[in-house]
């Protein structure tokens, strides 16, 4: 439990850091050239993809009511409930879920970060 607690507490301080990023680059915007508005658009839909497999999206303005599929925050949360639910220690393929989260987790964080590094510092930069 202390483990998925953590990855849990991992995966939204990314969610939380994706979306000071977006902040960042929408209170820039109208500073930037149209070539670079182009390329900002084009991070906002990177960033908008990440933040879709880490947690689910509740819609947007024009669409306030849909929801997206399950993100990695909220199946982490699933797995949660049936290793409380069980009355034994968490089984092998409990296990097993909560590895390939964690690696399904580590692959969008390195993309995050990427895309941070090589592009969005570029970006800020001019």
């Amino acid at each position: 439990m202390v483990d998925i607690r953590d990855r849990v507490s991992e995966v939204a301080d990314v969610v939380i850091k994706i979306r000071d990023v977006r902040g960042q680059l929408n209170g820039r915007r109208a500073e930037l050239s149209e070539k670079s508005r182009v390329e900002a658009d084009r991070i906002l839909e990177q960033l908008r993809e990440i933040e879709g497999n880490l947690t689910i999206w509740m819609g947007s303005q024009a669409h306030p009511m849909m929801w997206g599929p399950l993100g990695l925050i909220e199946k982490l949360s699933r797995l949660s409930g049936a290793v409380v639910c069980a009355d034994a220690k968490p089984t092998e393929p409990m296990y097993a879920v909560f590895e390939d989260l964690s690696k399904r987790f580590e692959v969008q964080r390195n993309r995050l970060n990427q895309v941070i590094e090589k592009e969005v510092v570029l970006l800020l930069s001019y």
